[in-house]
């Protein structure tokens, strides 16, 4: 749905994948690229935060872990 142009229907598909895996390693990937949409599609800075603070808190030890940490400085510091 991302790929065609339909951010919101990859939102509602993502947030599903993410309540139904919450303990597989498509959590966090569901929940990164949610941020990036949020972020870059639907300009909704708090939304992306959100997604990238829970993988922050929930998910430590994924591979999305650094770059959500990074997302999470970067959007900060634009938001000032």
């Amino acid at each position: 749905y991302q790929e065609k142009g339909q951010p919101e229907e990859a939102v509602k598909y993502l947030g599903m994948i993410f309540a139904r895996f919450q303990d597989s390693e498509l959590a966090p990937k569901s929940l990164f690229i949610l941020g990036e949409i949020h972020e870059k599609e639907l300009f909704d800075v708090d939304a992306a935060l959100a997604a990238y603070q829970n993988i922050i808190e929930y998910y430590p030890d994924s591979k999305e872990y650094k770059s959500a940490l990074k997302k999470v400085k970067e959007l900060s510091v634009e938001g000032q």
